[in-house]
């Protein structure tokens, strides 16, 4: 072989090693690159609809609670002004009240009970200021001293007003005080409190009275006769 053909060889042979970097990175096959902008993992889908889901949930289980106490606020029963106590030893009475625990009427609800009432105490009762603290002591007096009361006696308290759990109060309030009236006269006598619904407190009345409404009827009970009239 001569000399040029070997020199030619040799340079044909450089040039396809040597080959430009320009046409080298041109002739390599291009692989795609995955867009991460566009293709989220589906991890990622998952917990947003599981958030989102669990907004919606807790939005729904607001305005839930906001609608039940809107409605069970419209459905309150407000306590009447009047409040009436049916006391019971063997004299009955019916003591009414207004919101201050101030006396407007008592009425008797049997004879003996006229016998107590005829006190001047009682005579203008509804003008006189008198708390029902004042009423209740007169009327324990009363009773003892006119052998009313007796070794084996039981007082009853009944509290008549619209709202259930502020009639509980005022009666327990009312049994503690005649207790401690007992208790200054020496009197070893139980009292018993109970709650008396409003259907049941107009049957115990006896009364005719054409207001459906608690403080209308009261109100009629209040101006009608202060003593009991058995031929009624």
């Amino acid at each position: 072989m001569k000399n040029k053909e070997i020199k030619s060889l040799f340079s044909e042979s450089n040039d396809k090693i040597n080959i430009p970097l320009s046409q080298r990175v041109l002739d390599e096959p291009i692989e795609p690159v995955p867009d991460t902008a566009t293709s989220k993992p589906k991890t990622f889908r998952w917990k947003l609809a599981i958030y989102s889901l669990c907004l919606v949930v807790f939005s729904v289980s607001i305005f839930a609670v906001v609608l039940i106490s809107m409605a069970n606020r419209t459905q309150e029963v407000y306590a009447s002004n009047l409040t009436s106590y049916i006391i019971e030893i063997n004299p009955s009475f019916c003591i009414t009240t207004d919101n201050q625990d101030m006396v407007v009427s008592v009425v008797s609800l049997n004879l003996d009970g006229n016998e107590i009432l005829s006190d001047d105490f009682f005579s203008n009762i509804s003008n006189a200021g008198i708390s029902l603290c004042d009423c209740l002591k007169k009327i324990i007096n009363l009773t003892n001293i006119n052998d009313f009361i007796k070794s084996d006696s039981l007082v009853k308290v009944f509290t008549i007003n619209n709202q259930e759990q502020f009639a509980r109060e005022k009666g327990r309030n009312a049994q503690l005080e005649i207790s401690k009236d007992l208790e200054e006269l020496g009197k070893n006598i139980p009292v018993e409190f109970y709650y008396m619904e409003v259907e049941e407190f107009k049957n115990r009345m006896n009364f005719e009275g054409e207001s459906e409404d608690l403080d209308n009827f009261i109100e009629e009970i209040k101006c009608a006769n202060l003593y009991f009239n058995p031929n009624e």
